[in-house]
């Protein structure tokens, strides 16, 4: 064979076995790669599948963990000169797929773990570090350029797959000093794109991260893990961005808050600066830790807030926090809670510090409120000056007590106004103690101090409460029982008039509240004590006992209990005029009296139940210029229904005696009841009168009616005494009357309608009548008229009748009184009778006149009744002044 063919042959035979080697060296990889991957610790499900293999690249692909496609393809670029150095050009991976779990332990990887972490031990690295390769060597083997693209992070949480799609681009200069990374990551198809620079030491030198538009509600699903009664809302912008030398300055142009509440916050900034103390373990920070932040916070319509502050913590776990304001001294302050808005003036601040070691801390508060201003609530309310100052400890840890801060808010000059009430307190405190147990539970206890204030009720009848004091605890959720409070009102004054003061105590109980006291009129006069009585000098006074009872803690339903009793005290009509309950236009009449009140009222459930007894007694009234006098007023009142005014039935009112113009009545008697505020009803009255009885039924009076009709059934009522009361004469003897007098009630005006008493049928009398120049008042002395009525004068000074009747009527201003008798006269009447004249007519005294055996008469009188009629008038135009 010649050499020509045998290089022949040998050429051939070379290119063969090059090309059988092309053909069996990446079968020949796969072979070995896999056998590798089976002897390594959960990497023998993974499958590599190599392509071809070349002189200036390979590829492999796909790759398999299990039945689970990892990724598409990988492919390295590479020269002979980069496979001697061990250090490809580029590598380019495509279509690869990370999966991972999430809990609220952090991020667990699905199928690579065995790269980064000991089967044993997930969460931490090996102990042995020097059996890995140095970031130089790791540098060193790192190609030009990598490429992942069209690639899937797969995170699986509570049931759910959240895909995040993303690209990341490597550099690595050829110093290989440093590596450059860029990446756009898509979660929840939100964008985000970043870059980091990290040096040949594995330290990150700058790192930054960019989202603009992020909807952060989309993430609401993941938040909840940690926090699950915090979600948020809304879009905004953040930046991230850092060095190697730890410090790293976060921007979020909107963070909105959902719940708990929703809150705002307006160009949110976070720089933190690190300290010069050892590295934080695979994080570029240092200990201790600084960092510095700012916001705004957005509140819709109200003028923006600005806050910053500062957090400060050491490696050792101590930490600090200092929150404040960052407004002008000029600036003003606004908030508003539901429909109520606050206002806080010029030179307002506030600071919060807070100093910790892990879970156990203090913190301190400071506030300042200038000319505080609450409006859209029923009474606007304006604070000169609130001061809040407060001190507290926490302790989270297993053993600790959890939250407690003691806090005294102080409140400047107190003014408020609408247009039924005033409020004016000089100044006011307001201890109060927050504590919260370590399982959660809040408490709140407290005490609101108030001295010398001022309360108004304004309008047309005005109500002023000055010198008022107050002590009142307060709890919330549970009361203390046994905590005790006090209050009082030195001048409770009714339409400029003062009228009472007020003090008491109050006692905190497991339901609610007790609420005792004593309200005094030392403004009416002094009481007399009992015989034997040691008393104060407040209980001199009439005053008004109270204890009431509340129910208002949960579970049970709110309601109260008010007994009050008001002791016997002497009551004058001067005190009333100097209490200013009525109208100044109003004259009352002069009285006194021995007045005596109770009651009790229940609040709560279905039904209120309210009682009220007034007791009267010993009561006067007296109205010299009317000739009106009324002694020994005894009445009692009974009120069950308030407010509803509805007596009970059948109360009873008696006088001793009324002695009006010589009309004299006693021992008078009414049973009525008070059906409401405008209706009396008046079941039936008695008195005596001129030594006889009078009854009347039954009659309603009500505001709406203006005419009463009531009937007066009289009993043997003494005839001359009859006459004297009713006729302004003189009478004597003996012999009584009974019958019915109808009285009309119309507009204020009283009258008498058809009255008619008779003597008792086969009893007879004796009636002796002086002074009566009434029966001939008016007549002319030369009519026969008057002769008539002369004989009956001089017959009815010594009358005896077999029987009698008496008729009553008024006309106009007058009573008509109609007397008929049937008798004789009891001597000789100074009468003749003169046939030439007809008739008779008087004689001398000498004369010894006749002798009248029987003579019917027959007198109307007209009386003038006016006085009745005008008191009716002035009694009605008081009532309505009333």
């Amino acid at each position: 064979m010649t050499f020509k063919s045998i290089i022949k042959y040998g050429f051939m035979t070379g290119a063969g076995l090059i090309l059988l080697g092309l053909v069996l060296i990446p079968h020949v990889f796969q072979w070995g790669i896999n056998t590798v991957l089976s002897t390594r610790p959960g990497l023998d499900d993974l499958k590599i599948s190599v392509r071809h293999v070349g002189l200036t690249g390979a590829g492999i692909g796909p790759i398999y963990m299990g039945s689970h496609l990892v990724a598409d393809g990988v492919t390295a670029t590479y020269s002979p000169g980069s496979l001697i150095r061990q250090r490809p050009r580029q590598i380019t991976v495509s279509g690869l797929d990370i999966r991972a779990s999430l809990s609220r332990g952090g991020i667990v990887l699905t199928d690579f773990a065995p790269l980064f972490f000991n089967k044993e031990n997930s969460s931490t690295p090996p102990a042995d570090d020097l059996s890995r390769p140095s970031m130089d060597a790791v540098f060193a083997r790192l190609p030009s350029r990598m490429n992942i693209s069209h690639s899937r992070f797969s995170l699986f949480f509570n049931g759910r797959e959240i895909i995040i799609p993303f690209d990341l681009s490597a550099l690595v200069p050829r110093d290989k000093q440093s590596v450059s990374m860029g990446f756009h990551l898509f979660p929840l198809g939100q964008p985000v794109h970043g870059a980091v620079v990290m040096n040949n030491a594995g330290d990150i030198e700058h790192f930054e991260l960019t989202a603009r538009g992020i909807e952060y509600g989309r993430f609401n699903d993941i938040l909840k893990l940690w926090f699950p009664e915090i979600s948020l809302q809304g879009k905004g912008d953040l930046t991230l961005t850092g060095d190697g030398e730890g410090r790293a300055s976060l921007r979020i142009s909107r963070l909105a808050l959902a719940e708990p509440r929703p809150i705002c916050l307006d160009n949110l900034a976070v720089t933190l600066v690190p300290g010069k103390g050892p590295a934080i373990p695979g994080l570029p920070l240092r200990f201790p830790l600084h960092a510095l932040f700012h916001f705004q916070w957005d509140r819709g319509g109200l003028p923006t807030l600005f806050m910053s502050g500062r957090v400060d913590c050491t490696r050792e776990g101590a930490w600090k926090l200092t929150l404040m304001d960052q407004h002008k001294k000029n600036s003003e302050y606004f908030f508003r809670l539901g429909k109520t808005e606050l206002s806080m003036g010029p030179g307002s601040r506030f600071q919060l510090d807070v100093t910790g070691q892990k879970t156990k801390g203090t913190l301190r508060l400071h506030m300042v409120a200038n000319e505080l201003m609450v409006q859209n609530i029923p009474l606007p309310v304006r604070v000169s000056r609130v001061g809040l100052n407060g001190t507290g400890t926490f302790d989270f840890s297993s053993r600790g007590k959890g939250f407690a801060m003691d806090l005294t808010t102080t409140l400047g000059r107190i003014q408020g106004e609408n247009r039924q009430f005033q409020i004016r307190f000089p100044g006011a405190s307001i201890p109060f103690a927050v504590r919260v147990t370590h399982r959660g539970k809040p408490s709140v206890s407290g005490a609101i101090k108030i001295r010398n204030g001022n309360v108004s009720q304004l309008g047309r009848d005005s109500l002023v409460i000055s010198g008022l004091n107050l002590h009142m605890p307060f709890f919330w959720p549970r009361g203390i029982s046994g905590r005790r409070g006090t209050f009082s009102g030195e001048t409770i004054s009714f339409n400029g008039a003062p009228v009472c003061s007020l003090e008491g105590k109050m006692i905190h109980t497991e339901k609610g509240m007790d609420i005792s006291g004593a309200v005094h009129f030392p403004f009416w006069g002094t009481v007399p004590p009992m015989a034997g009585s040691a008393v104060s000098s407040k209980a001199m006074f009439p005053h008004v006992k109270f204890d009431l009872k509340t129910v208002f803690l949960p579970p049970l339903a709110p309601a109260m209990a008010l007994t009050w009793d008001m002791p016997p005290f002497f009551l004058t009509h001067d005190m009333v005029k100097k209490s200013g309950l009525l109208s100044p236009d109003v004259v009352l009449p002069r009285f006194n009296t021995t007045l005596a009140a109770r009651g009790h009222m229940d609040f709560g459930g279905e039904k209120t139940k309210n009682r009220l007894v007034l007791d009267l007694t010993r009561g006067q009234v007296d109205m010299p210029d009317k000739k009106l006098a009324i002694k020994g007023i005894n009445a009692g009142l009974i009120l069950n229904e308030l407010p509803l005014v509805r007596s009970a039935p059948g109360m009873v009112l008696t006088m001793d005696s009324l002695d009006f113009n010589g009309i004299i009545l006693t021992d008078a008697k009414l049973r009525y009841t008070l059906e409401s505020a405008t209706s009396f009803l008046l079941e039936n009255a008695s008195f005596k009168w001129c030594n006889g009885g009078v009854s009347a039924g039954a009659t309603r009076f009500s505001s709406d009616v203006d005419a009463y009709r009531l009937t007066l059934f009289c009993d043997r009522l003494r005839f001359a005494d009859m006459l004297q009361q009713m006729g302004s004469f003189k009478a004597r003897g003996e012999g009584s009357l009974n019958g019915t007098i109808p009285i009309s009630w119309v507009d204020g005006m009283l009258s008498f309608d058809n009255g008619f008493l008779y003597s008792t049928p086969g009893v007879g009398g004796t009636i002796q009548v002086s002074n009566t120049e009434v029966f001939t008042a008016g007549i002319p002395m030369d009519t026969p008229r008057f002769v008539q009525m002369d004989l009956a004068r001089e017959a009815l000074k010594n009358y005896t009748y077999k029987w009698a009747r008496v008729g009553f009527n008024s006309q106009g201003e007058d009573l008509m009184v109609k007397l008929q008798f049937d008798g004789s006269p009891g001597e000789n009447l100074p009468f003749v009778y003169r046939k030439d004249l007809g008739r008779f007519i008087r004689v001398d005294a000498a004369a010894p006149g006749s002798r009248f055996q029987g003579i019917k008469l027959d007198v109307n009188l007209t009386l003038p009744f006016h006085r009745v009629l005008k008191l009716g008038n002035e009694l009605n135009d008081f009532m309505e002044k009333f």
